[in-house]
């Protein structure tokens, strides 16, 4: 009778595990271009619910404090400020404009005062248009300051085909849109 040894088997060889972190790689390669993607675009809806926030901000502080509360866009600079418009430190009440000593406001994830809230690398400001001035606000009712509606767009910036708009209506309403075909239509 012939007998058999046979050696204990057990464990993986390398070629084996050579084939696993190749697949494993390969796989990485494939799916990383959408993990950036993803990255971006949960950037441009961080920004998009921030100044949803910050319009809900500047109408409770003008309810609040019964005044005027507006957001102030600066396209050229990617950025935004907060303030409260009644006129405090030799500054002119109702004018739109950050004058005298007027009160700058919390912005929404911020735990401090701000002078301005600034666009991530990944954003652009593209457009702030109300009733054809880069301003809006509320007054002390809580509606729209003088009576200006209008929107913000904001765009990746590798990807204008990409934007978010953040639409501030006549009845003082903010909503969020997006358009994939460079703002031809808006869901």
């Amino acid at each position: 009778m012939k007998q058999i040894f046979c050696r204990n088997k057990s464990g993986y060889t390398i070629i084996e595990l050579l084939v696993v972190i190749g697949i494993i790689a390969i796989g990485t390669l494939i799916a990383s271009p959408d993990i950036i993607d993803w990255m971006k675009n949960n950037r441009i809806k961080a920004v998009t619910r921030d100044l949803i926030s910050n319009f809900q901000r500047a109408r409770m502080e003008a309810v609040k404090q019964n005044t005027r509360a507006i957001l102030s866009f600066d396209v050229a600079a990617d950025s935004y400020t907060l303030f409260i418009d009644d006129g405090t430190g030799g500054g002119v009440a109702g004018d739109f404009i950050q004058n005298g000593t007027e009160q700058s406001l919390v912005a929404a994830g911020q735990d401090n005062v701000i002078g301005a809230v600034n666009m991530p690398a990944s954003v652009t400001l593209s457009s702030a248009v109300f009733s054809g001035t880069a301003q809006a606000g509320f007054n002390g009712q809580g509606l729209p300051a003088g009576g200006r509606f209008g929107n913000v767009i904001f765009m990746k910036t590798d990807d204008n085909n990409r934007q978010f708009r953040v639409v501030f209506s006549i009845s003082g309403s903010v909503r969020a849109e997006f358009s994939t075909d460079n703002g031809v239509t808006w869901k």
